[in-house]
């Protein structure tokens, strides 16, 4: 994967859910969405809250109260993380693997 900076970064591993909070709430990692044949959606800092409650959470693959996630018909999302290759830089990638 390549970031908006045109840095390459190599998955890593899956991350659960209290992990993908605490990258989540971390500034210095970079956090995005990959959902269906899109690209993908960088998340701001600023925008990450919101984004987690509306967007993330109900669509986790780890819901803990076992409901499909929403809206019906979309795909669960998997918290990943993602380091830069020859750098430090991490990215936490909610993916759909679509």
């Amino acid at each position: 994967m390549w970031d908006r900076h045109g840095r390459q970064f190599e998955m890593t591993r899956e991350v659960d859910r209290s992990e993908a909070q605490a990258l989540l709430a971390d500034d210095d990692v970079q956090v995005a969405i990959y959902s269906g044949a899109s690209g993908l959606e960088w998340i701001e800092p600023e925008d990450r809250p919101r984004g987690w409650q509306e967007r993330i959470a109900p669509r986790l693959h780890d819901n803990p109260e076992g409901r499909p996630p929403e809206p019906p018909g979309s795909l669960p999302l998997v918290p990943e993380l993602w380091s830069e290759v020859n750098g430090s830089g991490k990215s936490l990638v909610f993916n759909d693997h679509d």
